[in-house]
C-alpha cells in the first residue's frame, strides 16, 4: 500500500503462522446475511488492494530452527499514525528444543506469548532472573536488558509477538547478539585483548566456535537444567521492578474476562492490573469472536488500536472520511486471515466479523489509553441516548421516541444475542444462499411489504434504519437489522 492514506484502515500481512489454541470467544452473533461468501477481499482505502503476503514484513533473521520478522513503520502508509511512529511490531518463532542466544535491543518491549511454552532469562546489572512462560503471558522488557530464552516443548513451536518502542530513532531498531554485541569481532583485536584479557589466538578460536546462528538446538539435559532452577514462578510482571511486579502476567489466568457471553469473551489488561504497562500507556487485549459473530461497533476517543489476527478468518469494516477528501463518509473493508495486522486510528468506528466457518482470534495493543473513552454508536449505553430531546429531533429529523427506538435496541448493545431461529424468512434465505446484488434488491422489495404489514413498522423508520446500517453496506444487511430490531422489540 503506497502513498499517503490519511483515513485508511491499514492492513499488513505476514508469513509467520501464529496460533493461540484456546476456545475462548468474544462478541455478538451476526446473521449470515451480513457474512456471505462475497466478503470483500480488497482494502477499499484509496482503492488499494490488500497487500500480498510478506510485503510489509521483512525477515530480520531466518534460519532452519527459527525466525524473526519485523513489520514496516506504521507511518510509511498513513500520516494519521504519527503518534505511534516510534513503535514497531515483531514476530519471533522458535522450533521445539531451540535456544535463542543472548541478545539485547535498543527498544523497550512488550512480549506476548501466543503459542507454546518455554523459559526466558533476563539480566539486570549483576542479577539474573528466569521465568517459565506459556500461552497468554505478557512480559515487559526494558531497553538494553540482556536476555535469552529456550523453547522447552518437545513438539510445539514457540510464538511471541513483540511490540517495540524505540529509544534511539523511530525508523529503526538494532538487536545485538552475544556478550559484546551482534558481532564481537567488529571490535579491533587490540580492544578485545585488553577487554577480555585474552590472547589473539584464543579469541580467534573462541569466536570461530561461536558462529553466527541466533537459534541453536539445545539438548534435553540442558533444557531440563535451565528449567529446574527455581528463580521465578507466576506473578505480575518482570523482576527487578518491585516485589509486586514479579514474573510474567498471564492474560487468561489472572482475572475474569471483561466481556463474556456464549458468543465470545474479551480479555483485557492495562496498567491498573499490570503496572509495567504504564510507561507504554498501553492496554493489551485478546478477543476470540465466535464463527458467524461480530464485535459491537465502537470507536476509541484517543487510543490507536494495533491488532494481529492470531487464528481464523473474517473481515473488518471501518467508517472513514471519503478518499477524495470531500465531505461525507464511506466504508473501508478488508478480509482478515492469520498473521494479518490492522491498525484503527482514534475516532474511527469499526466492526470486526468472524467468518461462518471459523472463530476469529485477535491480539490487540491499544496505545494512548490514558483518558481514552470507548463510544458505542448504538445499543445499550450509546451516546445518542444522552442527547437532549431537541438535539435528537434536529440531528435525526425524527421524533425522540423514534430515535430512542432505533438507537436503543438491545441488538446493538455490547453483544448481539439474537438466535438464528428468530430470523425472518428473507434473512434465512440470504444466510443459506448468497445472492447477487440484483437478487438482494428484488427480495428486499418483496420483504419490505411484509415488514410493514406484519410488524407495523413506520416506513420512515425503515428507510432511516436502512440508511444508517447501510453506510456503504448491502440492502440485505439493512433488511436483517430491521427484522432483528422488530423481533427484539
Amino acid at each position: 500500500m503506497s502513498g499517503s492514506m490519511d483515513c485508511a484502515c491499514l492492513i499488513f500481512t505476514a508469513s509467520v503462522p501464529i496460533q493461540l489454541p484456546i476456545n475462548r470467544t468474544l462478541a455478538i452473533s451476526l446473521p449470515q446475511a451480513c457474512n456471505m461468501d462475497s466478503v470483500p477481499v480488497q482494502c477499499k482505502a484509496y482503492g488499494t488492494p490488500l497487500p500480498a503476503p510478506d510485503r510489509h514484513f521483512s525477515t530480520a533473521i531466518k534460519a532452519e530452527k527459527g525466525r524473526v520478522d519485523i513489520l514496516t513503520k506504521f507511518t510509511e502508509n498513513s500520516d494519521l499514525l504519527r503518534t505511534i511512529e516510534n513503535y514497531r511490531l515483531a514476530l519471533l518463532v522458535a522450533n521445539p528444543g531451540v535456544f535463542v542466544v543472548p541478545n539485547h535491543f535498543d527498544a523497550d518491549a512488550i512480549f506476548v506469548v501466543t503459542q507454546g511454552r518455554g523459559r526466558i532469562t533476563l539480566i539486570h546489572e549483576d542479577k539474573r532472573q528466569s521465568f517459565d512462560i506459556e500461552t497468554g503471558d505478557i512480559i515487559r522488557v526494558r531497553a538494553g536488558t540482556p536476555l535469552y530464552l529456550v523453547n522447552s516443548d518437545d513438539i510445539e513451536k514457540l510464538f511471541i509477538v513483540k511490540l517495540l518502542q524505540h529509544v534511539n530513532r523511530p525508523d529503526h531498531y538494532d538487536v545485538f547478539y552475544g556478550a559484546e554485541g551482534a558481532k564481537p569481532e567488529s571490535f579491533s583485536t587490540e580492544i578485545l585483548e585488553a577487554t577480555l584479557k585474552t590472547s589473539r589466538e584464543k579469541l580467534e578460536s573462541f569466536f570461530e566456535k561461536q558462529g553466527k546462528d541466533a537459534f541453536l538446538e539445545a539438548s534435553k539435559e540442558q533444557i531440563e537444567a535451565m528449567s529446574s532452577r527455581e528463580e521465578g514462578t507466576g506473578g505480575g510482571g518482570i523482576w527487578p521492578f518491585g516485589t509486586q511486579s514479579k514474573n510474567p502476567f498471564n492474560l487468561f489466568r489472572k482475572h475474569r474476562p471483561s466481556k463474556s457471553n456464549k458468543y465470545g469473551q474479551l480479555f483485557e489488561v492495562d496498567a491498573d492490573e499490570f503496572k509495567l504497562l504504564k510507561d507504554f500507556d498501553l492496554r493489551v487485549s485478546y478477543a476470540n469472536i465466535s464463527r458467524g459473530s461480530m464485535t459491537a461497533p465502537f470507536y476509541n476517543s484517543r487510543a490507536i488500536k494495533i491488532s494481529i489476527v492470531v487464528q481464523g478468518q473474517g473481515y473488518i469494516e471501518m467508517v472513514a472520511s471519503k478518499a477524495s477528501r470531500k465531505s461525507g463518509y464511506e466504508k473501508r473493508s478488508s478480509s482478515l486471515r492469520p498473521d494479518t495486522v490492522f491498525v484503527i486510528p482514534a475516532g474511527h468506528p469499526f466492526v470486526t466479523v468472524a467468518s461462518r466457518r471459523t472463530n476469529l482470534e485477535i491480539l490487540c495493543f491499544e496505545v494512548n489509553i490514558e483518558n481514552n473513552v470507548r463510544y458505542l454508536p448504538a445499543g445499550e449505553g450509546n451516546f445518542a441516548q444522552r442527547f437532549e430531546k431537541e438535539a435528537k429531533e434536529l440531528a435525526f429529523k425524527s421524533r425522540e421516541d423514534v430515535v430512542d427506538w432505533i438507537f436503543g435496541q438491545e441488538l446493538y448493545g455490547s453483544w448481539l444475542s439474537l438466535a438464528t431461529k428468530y430470523l425472518c424468512k428473507f434473512c434465512m434465505t440470504v444466510r443459506a444462499v448468497p445472492l447477487s446484488e440484483g437478487d438482494v434488491k428484488c427480495h428486499v422489495a418483496e420483504r419490505r411489504k411484509h415488514h410493514l404489514a406484519a410488524y407495523r413498522i413506520p416506513p420512515t423508520s425503515y428507510s432511516m434504519l436502512k440508511q444508517r446500517v447501510g453506510l456503504g453496506g448491502s440492502e440485505a444487511e439493512a433488511c436483517f437489522c430491521v427484522c432483528a430490531l422488530l423481533l427484539q422489540g
